[in-house]
């Protein structure tokens, strides 16, 4: 770890007179998603209050949040060039400048269990892919991990009751891996934005949405929702770059603030993701109340989510090599391995957040030297 001289330090020698507020460095940190967003209300805000807490004030951060400083598109060049020292960085938005790092956006459906995908993404991430670790630096940039999102599943606004019943349903997607999962559902997939999902389905103009619960609430669409493919998790988000900082800056930082950093890394990727399975829980018993209903399609479904992990599998490591990540199947690979020692781990830690939190930091973030 860099031995720098903290801005506190250097500046008392100075002058002992200032206060500790205007010795304080100041870190902006842009997030593109509401305050009420799970990763931002037992995320990165507890996360930042612990590491202004321990450091005695050496460092406060002002969190700008719901893009009012900049959205998903903007928030990498924005502190590659010290607009903001820090944010939530998804390098899928940037795969041309971040080969490598935007792969986990491709690991979705191989990540059926978030407690496990969180896990086996930083232990990947950090561990056996120097590339995507290259990938950061080249922009100027160091990530400290991420939480994971709710597992996927389908809902519609339709009971469904076999598989055939989704041929030519309308479903709402974004990304490749979206589209992909559509196909395999013999679905027809429709791009439609966060802003506009609520009067999509309203209109008629989507059948079904992939998501959790929490979706469904966060939306305002409980109420319009009859159906949900429960049985079957077609996978997890996780982002490695959730908690980005410039590099530029970081290296200024003392070393008190970097290992304040690293120590609750962990700590804040286990609250929110723990935090958000219980908010999907919730989500899901009210939408219960509403009238939706859970669906088994038994081994009809299991057999086409079977079915799908190995034509994505081709589809990721083509994408990946497309975009100039020449070793994508060796990262593919070494994820998988993770994956599967994880999801013990995973069976272990259940919903405790200080079990998980300490597992990370002893197969992960206590190796870290940055």
């Amino acid at each position: 770890m860099r031995n720098t001289v903290s801005l506190i330090a250097a500046t008392a020698l100075t002058t002992a007179s200032l206060s500790t507020a205007a010795l304080a460095e100041n870190i902006n940190f842009n997030v593109w998603v509401p305050p009420s967003e799970i990763i931002v209300s037992d995320g990165f805000i507890p996360y930042f209050d612990a590491v202004t807490k321990e450091t005695d004030g050496a460092v406060t951060v002002q969190l700008f949040t719901a893009g009012q400083m900049m959205g998903p598109l903007d928030t990498m060049p924005a502190v590659r060039d010290g607009a903001v020292q820090g944010g939530m960085v998804d390098a899928v938005y940037y795969s041309k400048d971040m080969n490598y790092a935007a792969m986990f956006g491709d690991l979705v459906a191989f990540s059926p269990n978030a407690v496990a995908a969180a896990g086996a993404s930083a232990e990947t991430f950090f561990q056996d892919c120097p590339e995507c670790l290259e990938d950061f630096t080249e922009n100027n940039m160091i990530a400290l991990g991420g939480t994971s999102s709710a597992p996927y599943t389908v809902m519609c606004s339709t009971e469904i009751t076999s598989l055939d019943d989704l041929k030519g349903l309308r479903v709402r997607g974004s990304i490749d891996y979206h589209f992909a999962l559509i196909e395999a559902l013999g679905a027809n997939g429709v791009n439609v934005p966060f802003s506009e999902i609520a009067q999509s389905f309203e209109r008629g103009n989507v059948d079904c949405l992939l998501g959790g619960p929490t979706w469904l609430r966060a939306f305002g669409i409980t109420e319009l929702i009859k159906s949900r493919l429960s049985t079957v998790s077609f996978g997890t988000i996780n982002v490695p770059g959730q908690l980005a900082f410039q590099k530029s800056a970081w290296d200024s930082w003392s070393d008190e603030v970097h290992a304040s950093m690293i120590k609750n890394a962990p700590i804040m990727i286990a609250n929110a993701t723990i935090e958000v399975l219980k908010d999907n829980d919730e989500s899901a018993a009210l939408a219960h109340e509403a009238g939706m209903k859970e669906i088994d399609l038994g081994t009809d479904l299991e057999a086409l989510r079977d079915s799908f992990l190995v034509s994505e599998r081709v589809r990721l490591i083509a994408a990946g090599e497309a975009r100039g990540a020449e070793h994508t199947e060796r990262v593919l690979d070494a994820y998988l391995a993770n994956y599967a020692i994880w999801e013990e781990l995973a069976a272990e830690i259940g919903d405790d957040k200080e079990k998980f939190a300490e597992v990370l930091w002893e197969r992960i973030y206590s190796q870290l030297d940055m």
